[in-house]
């Protein structure tokens, strides 16, 4: 396993991570957790899975390690936030945005409990699956759609059809409850 995480920092040049020897330890350590999910009836090798385990924890790594640095140049550049153009001064504010992002998502998860008495056992399990990713979205490395459904795949073992077919089934209840949102904050 040591081989084959050295390997693969080499060959997709991850070693401009900082702490990559810490780094390194720590992707060995996540292997051994994930070892239970590979399923050799899948047809798929071994070393293949873990090779795409290991080149997407260190992209999520650098993905990380890209917002902070990020983050570090909006506090510094504040001028991108003021609006010069009027008589007054207008400023952006994101802890707003961020907070009402933050309000929205825990009145979604207090709706998806309520949903889930009326769904079958399959749509239960995919907005189980939903709600972890959406309490985990700070540690994900993708947030497309694509992303998503990868991660619901790994943790439902459901193919991509049947994913589709109840984030369908839950789509009209989730279009209700942000339109409910919407009006009670007044947007």
């Amino acid at each position: 396993m040591s081989q084959m995480v050295d390997k693969i920092v080499l060959t997709f040049k991850f070693t401009n991570l900082n702490n990559i020897e810490v780094l390194k330890e720590e992707c060995k350590a996540f292997i051994v957790t994930v070892l239970c999910k590979f399923d050799p009836s899948k047809n798929s090798s071994a070393f293949s899975y873990f090779s795409i385990v290991i080149k997407h924890w260190f992209i999520a790594k650098i993905k990380k390690q890209k917002k902070r640095q990020q983050k570090e140049v909006q506090i510094v550049d504040l001028n991108e936030f003021v609006d010069y153009s009027d008589e007054r001064l207008i400023i952006y504010n994101p802890y707003h945005e961020l907070r009402e992002r933050k309000e929205f998502f825990d009145f979604l998860n207090s709706e998806f409990e309520e949903w889930k008495d009326e769904l079958s056992e399959d749509d239960k399990k995919v907005l189980c699956a939903l709600q972890e990713v959406f309490q985990r979205k700070e540690e994900l490395s993708v947030f497309s759609r694509k992303g998503v459904y990868v991660y619901l795949r790994e943790i439902t073992n459901f193919k991509t059809p049947k994913i589709s077919k109840a984030i369908k089934n839950m789509q009209e209840k989730y279009l209700e409850a942000k339109e409910f949102w919407l009006n009670e904050h007044n947007w």
